[in-house]
């Protein structure tokens, strides 16, 4: 599998540059880059599927809503999850974003690291010549 993501330096903390050809390319990235760094395979099967709606004023708070939702579901339902599927549109009369969303995974986080919150330090969502790429930090 192609990694769209790096790992940066931080102290305590991880901190990732995703990139994404779309949007939801860059979404997706940026799911799959938290679970694979807390240790799952991203080729494990994923018989396990959910969906998840998130709404945002903005990418930067979307992104936040996406991940910690994933994370939220994952902690709660003991499912990791390794293949996404989103939606992303905006709502210029209600100016914000929604994403829509599957994530499929299976049950049994094992003996998986722990990332505890998705923090808006460091925060970037920006559109690059080559698509989209962002910069998140996970507290661990």
């Amino acid at each position: 599998m192609t990694r769209f993501y790096q790992e940066l330096e931080h102290t305590a903390d991880w901190t990732v540059r995703v990139w994404g050809d779309s949007l939801a390319a860059l979404f997706e990235h940026a799911a799959e880059a938290m679970f694979e760094l807390q240790g799952a395979d991203l080729d494990a099967n994923a018989p396990v599927i959910n969906a998840i709606d998130c709404e945002a004023p903005d990418l930067e708070a979307l992104l936040i809503a996406w991940l910690s939702e994933l994370l939220y579901q994952s902690e709660t339902a003991d499912v990791v999850y390794t293949r996404f599927s989103i939606e992303i549109t905006e709502d210029a009369a209600a100016q914000s974003f929604q994403l829509a969303a599957s994530a499929s995974g299976h049950r049994g986080r094992g003996p998986l690291s722990h990332v505890k919150a998705v923090t808006y330090y460091n925060l970037a969502v920006e559109q690059t010549a080559a698509g989209w790429e962002a910069t998140i930090t996970f507290d661990t």
